[in-house]
């Protein structure tokens, strides 16, 4: 991923509420598969795979999003949902090479 982009995506994340009309973890993913998918390069190219790796609780042929929701706790919705996949989805950024 450029560098740009991912820079330009950590904005996006740190400030997703104006965007979004409130803290649905389903609105969330769904902005940021949106995003992803209207990026050049794509901005998680391989995240899904690191999610793979990098979570035990992560199993099955599933997408992203799906896997995301595997690692956080069922109880978790709201803006603390929202933070927890933002939190991931920096870990992903930070780890991974522009």
């Amino acid at each position: 991923m450029k560098r740009d982009s991912k820079e330009h995506f950590r904005k996006i994340l740190s400030r997703h509420g104006m965007w979004m009309s409130g803290d649905s973890l389903d609105e969330f993913l769904g902005f940021v598969g949106g995003f992803d998918a209207a990026s050049d390069p794509p901005i998680l190219d391989g995240f899904r795979e690191w999610l793979l790796t990098n979570y035990s609780q992560c199993n099955g042929p599933f997408v992203w999003f799906a896997l995301v929701r595997q690692i956080l706790p069922e109880n978790l919705q709201g803006k603390e949902a929202v933070d927890r996949a933002i939190a991931i989805l920096v870990r992903f950024l930070d780890e991974t090479d522009a």
